[in-house]
């Protein structure tokens, strides 16, 4: 259990970690990274004064739940910060939109069924042949395998693949 006098330490470690850190809105990061970066903030500033990560987090996590949804005008003006999963991997950069209504909408590969996006023809003529070497693969798993020692579906996917493309299908 943490006395009055740690609980008013961790307030001063959260509060000074905060500053330290640029926060995003609750929606924009998760919790658990807003409270992994103030507590390596306030461990990096040496104020977490033998507070656990579990103390550190459960805290954390209940103030930072408590807080409402909206951000400040001042926190909504501020440019957003990059994210800082990979810093080796550039994140490419997205132009603006000029309206709500223009605004880019990310698409998978292949969009899920109902989506409104139909596949392209290329697409739709791999899924097939998958299909067709999938069933292949279940009919004959066994004796492909002993023919083959080591052979994966994925590996058998991709000699199917290529062979029925080459026959035209």
């Amino acid at each position: 259990m943490i006395g009055s006098a740690m609980r008013a330490e961790l307030a001063f470690a959260v509060v000074a970690a905060s500053a330290l850190v640029a926060i995003e809105p609750v929606s924009a990061q998760s919790v658990m990274q807003q409270c992994g970066q103030q507590y390596q903030a306030a461990k990096a500033g040496g104020t977490l004064n033998g507070v656990t990560w579990n103390q550190f987090r459960t805290d954390c996590a209940a103030k930072l739940k408590a807080q409402p949804a909206s951000v400040s005008t001042e926190a909504a003006a501020a440019p957003a910060a990059a994210p800082t999963s990979n810093p080796l991997k550039p994140t490419p950069a997205l132009p603006e939109p000029t309206s709500a209504a223009a605004a880019p909408v990310p698409t998978s590969p292949v969009a899920p069924a109902g989506a409104g996006k139909t596949p392209s023809a290329g697409r739709t003529a791999f899924v097939a042949r998958e299909r067709q070497c999938g069933t292949e693969w279940k009919a004959n798993k066994v004796s492909l395998k002993a023919q083959t020692p080591g052979l994966t579906w994925p590996k058998y996917l991709s000699q199917c693949n290529t062979r029925l493309k080459a026959a035209g299908q």
